[in-house]
Parts: C-alpha cells; structure tokens; sequence
C-alpha cells in the first residue's frame, strides 16, 4: 500500500498510484544528501524542517503514517486482510497521497502560482532516516498517528502494518517545498488586504482545477500563498466522481453531489471563519481590518453565487461560486513536477498543450472575483 524501497532512482515513478494527477520525485542529481538543518514546524498529518539540498535551502515536509482508520471515507469500516481494496482509499485520501494528487494538478495545468513552489517527493533513505530521528532526539512512535493521536500505544504502529514487497517497513515519505515566512499576529506580523483577496480567488480558482477541501487557515499561509494540501480533495475522486463506480444507485449519486457541493461551501466558510478570528485577535492593535468576505454578512450563501444543486422541496439546496465537476480531467496528461518542463514553462514559451488550452477555454464561463 505504502510506497516500496526504491532500489534505483529508476523506481521512483508519479505518485500515487491512481487516476488523476501524480506528483514526479525531487531531483537530487545524484545520490540523495540532505541537510536538515532545524524543525520548523508541525500539524495534524507532518512535520517540517528547514533543510538544504545541493546548496539551496527548501522545507521538507515529512508525513506522519496516519491511523488507517482516520482515512477520509473509511469510518469504522476497515480491512486490513484486503490490503488491495484499502490501498485505494490509501491512493486517494491519505495525506501524502492527497498533497501530491493537489500539486500534480497545479502542475499539469500551469496554476503553481496558486500555492508555494513545489520540486517534488522524496522517499527518505536509510541514512538519512537515521540522521534526522538522531539529530532530533526521534522515536519510532514519533510519525506515528496524527498529531492529535501521535504515540497512542493502544494502536498497532502504523508503518508496520502495511510493510512494502520484501517485507520492510516502508520509507519516510517526504515533499520538497520552497522555505518561507508564515504569518503570525501575535509576532507584529501583518495580513495584507491584497493578500487575503488574493488567497480568496485563489480558492476560487483551485475549485475551478478540481481541488476542494482546501482546509484553509492562516497557519498555512508561506509568503503570501497556500502550502498545505494534506486534506484536500482532488478529482477524479472516488468521493466526488460517480463515473468512477458504475454500480451506484441513484440515491449514492445524488449523495455523492451533495456532499461534494457541501465541501466547496466549507471551503468558503474557513475562509470567512480565518479572516473573521483574525479580525477578531488583531484588528485594531497596529493591524488594520480585513475587509474580505465569501458570505457578506455571513449570510450562508457566496455573493454572485452561480452553480446550485436543486431538488424536490423537501431536500436541501446548496450554493457555490463553482461547480468543480465542470473540471475536464480527463483531458489532461498526467505528468511530474521536477523531470519535465512545466506547462506554465510551455506557455512562456508559446507551446501550451491543445489539452490544457482547451480546459483554459472551457473554465471561462465562471467569473473570478
């Protein structure tokens, strides 16, 4: 389920191993040598330190092994004998999986703008496993769980659970990301007007790519943009795209709309909720208001709302700013971020793909605000 030892660099290929849009690995252009150099921070599903890489310094993010129970989609319903049938929901919906799925389709489509650069995975060998439990006083129980859960002994330790081909544990599994400033009110540090309007139609624009549950928050703002895509949802999904399963019923498929029309409302609501806490702490203390707003006045539904999920009367009716199953994703290729020349690179350069043109065209009918 989990990724296998690599045992060249020939073995690394696009993850996960699923339809949809796949993130390529980190170049190291040559053997892996990593230099971790402090932690700098921590959340639900990985840690981040500050490390260089061939002279230049990136934030790797190092993902915690999740309990499979806690998968978006498995409830309480898991099988462990059916490691086949559980390495889908592992493809999909485990955090890992999740971000590389979100920064394969910024990538494929030209849109990394939208979020922190991004170089790709890296599967932590050995050594280096090695050196970052030593250099930070690590245990196994460590990456174990979420960081709610982390270390709870009442578990089985995840990584061993699902060991790869030869029997072993699997690697660490790390993203390469640009090194940068978050922000944070209590240090003097200020939310621009520009910014949180700019992160607002970036949402937007990230439903418009077929990436929902974007779990925003202001901790995961890097220099003015998104960097966490631990929880998001990206289509093809077997959560949001019934085409996926031709067996569902007709009442699994209007569920399936309705709750994929209830994440994109969500997405909305973090926003106005994130903006609104921070109002709230530092409007008012040498930080001007934020005047940024998805539901005016909190009225529960988005200004100049345009795609809505109709029924009989006596079912519920929700609204959004985009329908993300508008999304083309069949028509896209799917590629790596690092090895290949990106397609924002191709359009700079006036070779944009007949396939993304043609998604460009077809995404113009919903207006950015």
């Amino acid at each position: 389920m989990y990724p296998n030892w690599p045992e060249s660099a020939a073995d690394l290929g696009p993850l996960p191993e699923c339809p949809g849009p796949k993130l390529g690995p980190f170049d190291f252009q040559g053997p892996q040598n990593i230099e971790f150099l402090e932690k700098a921070g921590e959340g639900l599903h990985a840690l981040v330190f500050k490390v260089r890489i061939l002279g230049q310094i990136y934030a790797l993010k190092v993902f915690r092994w999740l309990y499979d129970f806690q998968y978006e989609g498995s409830g309480d319903f898991i099988n462990r004998n059916n490691p086949e049938g559980f390495s889908t929901l592992y493809n999909y919906t485990e955090p890992f999986s999740a971000e590389c799925r979100a920064f394969g389709r910024l990538a494929e489509t030209g849109c990394e703008e939208l979020a922190v650069p991004c170089f790709g995975y890296v599967l932590l060998d050995e050594d280096h496993e090695r050196a970052l439990m030593t250099k930070f006083n690590f245990t196994n129980w460590t990456f174990n769980g979420s960081e709610e859960e982390g270390g709870y002994v009442e578990e089985d330790e995840q990584r061993l659970l699902y060991p790869d081909k030869n029997g072993r544990p699997p690697p660490l599994r790390c993203i390469v990301k640009a090194f940068g400033q978050n922000i944070d009110g209590w240090e003097g540090q200020v939310l621009p007007q520009k910014v949180a309007s700019r992160l607002f139609r970036s949402i937007i624009k990230l439903q418009k790519l077929g990436i929902i549950n974007v779990d925003f928050g202001t901790r995961q703002i890097i220099d003015g943009r998104l960097s966490d895509f631990s929880a998001a949802i990206t289509f093809p999904h077997f959560m949001t795209n019934p085409e996926l399963n031709p067996h569902l019923s007709p009442a699994m498929i209007k569920a399936i709309e309705m709750d994929t029309f209830a994440r994109c409302i969500t997405d909305y609501k973090w926003f106005d909720e994130e903006i609104g806490e921070w109002n709230y702490q530092f409007a008012g203390h040498s930080h001007p208001p934020i005047f940024v707003e998805a539901f005016p006045g909190r009225r529960g539904c988005p200004r100049k709302a345009r795609y809505n999920l109709r029924g009989s009367s006596a079912e519920r009716t929700l609204y959004t700013l985009v329908d993300p199953r508008r999304y083309g994703w069949t028509a896209n290729r799917v590629i790596g971020v690092v090895s290949k020349q990106s397609t924002s690179q191709k359009r700079r350069s006036g070779r944009v793909s007949k396939a993304v043109a043609s998604q460009s065209a077809r995404s113009k009918d919903t207006k950015s605000i």
